[in-house]
């Protein structure tokens, strides 16, 4: 990427960057590695939400078509027009997962051997890009604070592990998966870096999730404010998104006869055609941001409390005159993303856990945190609770009904479900070893 070491006097070695970490290299990559064991070992509920991103994966693969008609009786998540179905999601993620569902199902057709699943496709578009998050996280915490070594780790595991972005880097719903495209995009537009992958990696990223599409104010914003040669940068931001733009209108024309028409108006289960644009945003209501921040069933912060402290840190990043226009760019992110789920009639997320439409938010919220003035042993305790809650949540059912209180609900499981205690025991395991890697801090050298 062109990223030059913090400091002249430090030596770069073969593990690019690396040298940012003071931890032994074994304890940085055991992390990293344990993390991805963690989001694997979760237990394999594959709901209607994700096989219909799934169904449209298996279709180009197997039929050449973006019809899902011969996978539809496995999801409600469907859209219908001109008689036949299509997948009701934005497409991005079944784009992606299309290389590696052909190769397990070439191989399979050679050797008939059954290798193609969900769960196998799932690793490669959803864990391993969510451990890349978590990576990129913590490498570009140390790029802003290289000294605050327990701060920057310790930010980063509650990220990883102490928010609902846990449940969602276990399945194929593909809030993680635009997350990392996004948040990558966000560190070279950071970093003053090749704008044009910049516009590329934001184009992919509003193709797996729709809501991501109004941030493109907060990158076109940057080049011009910010860039030194900003009308360059902005061609090669625009010239970056063209890829994603084409098969994004492709795909709407070919399915939905228009560019700009969306899936959602074609099912009646979401859409509120005459009333509402594209058939699901209207006017926000007060119920939605309740719901979103306090409600016991989808809460952001009922299940990750430390995030409120997010916001001081927040607040003293904009007072940076240097870093101010950084700020700008998160805070446009975390508004815009909330403001389109205030508007969005779907924004509990049917049978979910918390506010997965809020995900893509999440490491902007943390990286809050690595502005607070003191990092007391108290939010490390709550950082520590949220794990455990998010850990029982998601080890009992990452799919739970709408209303229902669930934490209650998870921990009374835990007790009567012994699978569900296994899968508890498996992953709070795992959690402990990245939470001790995340709090060892080793001596200084000289």
């Amino acid at each position: 990427l062109g990223i030059e070491p913090l400091t002249k006097d430090v030596k770069v070695d073969c593990f690019y960057g690396m040298q940012y970490f003071r931890k032994p290299p074994v304890l940085v990559v055991s992390y990293f590695f344990f993390l991805f064991v963690l989001y694997w070992k979760a237990p394999d509920f594959i709901g209607v939400s994700a096989t219909a991103r799934f169904d449209l994966t298996r279709a180009i693969v197997e039929k050449h078509t973006f019809k899902i008609d011969d996978y539809v009786s496995n999801t409600i998540d469907w859209a219908k027009r001109d008689g036949h179905y299509y997948s009701v999601k934005a497409p991005g993620v079944s784009f992606f997962a299309v290389p590696f569902y052909w190769c397990f199902y070439k191989v399979q057709s050679l050797r008939s051997t059954e290798l193609v699943n969900i769960r196998r496709v799932d690793l490669f578009v959803t864990a391993l890009p969510s451990v890349f998050l978590s990576l990129l996280f913590l490498w570009f915490a140390f790029s802003k604070f290289p000294k605050s070594e327990k701060q920057n780790w310790l930010a980063t595991f509650a990220f990883g592990v102490a928010t609902i972005a846990l449940p969602y880097s276990t399945m194929m719903w593909g809030h993680q998966t635009a997350s990392a495209l996004l948040f990558f995009a966000v560190v070279l537009l950071f970093k003053q870096r090749a704008p044009l992958a910049v516009g590329f990696l934001f184009s992919m990223a509003v193709l797996a999730d729709y809501s991501l599409a109004p941030i493109g104010g907060a990158f076109l914003g940057w080049y011009w404010f910010k860039s030194k040669s900003r009308i360059v940068d902005l061609v090669r931001f625009s010239f970056g998104g063209i890829p994603g733009l084409l098969l994004f209108a492709y795909y709407h024309y070919s399915c939905f006869g228009g560019i700009l028409s969306l899936p959602y108006a074609f099912n009646p289960m979401f859409s509120e055609p005459g009333t509402k644009l594209f058939g699901v945003l209207g006017l926000p209501v007060p119920e939605a941001f309740w719901g979103l921040l306090f409600s016991l069933d989808k809460g952001l912060f009922v299940f990750s409390p430390f995030l409120i402290f997010s916001f001081i840190g927040l607040y003293r990043w904009i007072k940076q005159k240097k870093y101010r226009a950084e700020a700008f760019v998160v805070s446009w992110i975390i508004f815009s993303v909330f403001w389109f789920n205030l508007t969005f009639n779907g924004w509990g997320g049917g049978f979910s856990i918390g506010p997965r439409y809020l995900v893509p938010i999440l490491p902007y919220l943390c990286l809050g945190l690595l502005y607070l003035p003191k990092w007391s042993m108290a939010l490390t305790a709550l950082i520590a609770i949220s794990a455990l809650n998010i850990i029982v949540a998601t080890a009992v059912d990452v799919q739970m009904p709408p209303s229902i209180a669930v934490f209650k609900f998870a921990y009374n499981e835990l007790l009567v479900n012994a699978w569900a205690r296994n899968y508890f025991i498996q992953m709070v395991v795992v959690a402990a070893i990245l939470f001790g890697i995340a709090a060892y801090t080793p001596r200084r050298q000289r």
